[in-house]
């Protein structure tokens, strides 16, 4: 009885050893990658991350239209929060500038913050917004939020924009 204790003691004891490892090697992979921290403009976070558009990704050319026609009739403009360190930042948020490109949607159209782990950034509008998770892209009128759209979008990151725009 004292064999198979001693055992089942060894199995776990070098389990959990395994596994602590295992969180040590990830935590010291997060502390050397770069944190983009606060505001930054695309070109600058494409050449810190060396992140591209996404080329694959299309967009009808009558949506982009209307999008660039209802952001100037209504006064619109967005938000970005993103974690250069999140997977899902790194998959959507070319998606959402190659989506403001196309549309022709200028730098003063939008704002791109770089949020860390916490969700911090130093001018405090992660707070003003609540941010939990990143992406996050705020559809702002006139400077108040009209709606957002949380790591994805239910449909295409058009067409659930130009709802948002539509229904306001």
């Amino acid at each position: 009885m004292k064999i198979v204790f001693s055992t089942l003691f060894c199995l776990m004891l070098g389990s959990m050893i395994a596994q602590s490892q295992t969180h040590n090697d990830e935590e010291n992979e997060d502390k050397d990658r770069l944190m983009l921290v606060g505001k930054f403009s695309w070109e600058n976070w494409q050449k810190e991350m060396n992140w591209q558009l996404d080329s694959n990704y299309t967009i009808d050319g009558y949506k982009l239209s209307e999008l660039d026609d209802l952001v100037v009739k209504e006064n619109i403009s967005f938000l970005i929060f993103a974690g250069s360190w999140c997977s899902d930042s790194r998959s959507e948020l070319p998606k959402i500038i190659d989506l403001f490109q196309k549309a022709n949607l200028v730098n003063d159209r939008y704002e791109l913050l770089g949020v860390d782990r916490m969700k911090f950034e130093p001018s405090g509008r992660y707070m003003e917004f609540n941010i939990e998770k990143v992406p996050t892209l705020i559809v702002l009128k006139e400077g108040k939020e009209i709606g957002r759209i949380v790591e994805y979008p239910k449909n295409q990151w058009i067409d659930d924009i130009l709802e948002i725009i539509k229904q306001k």
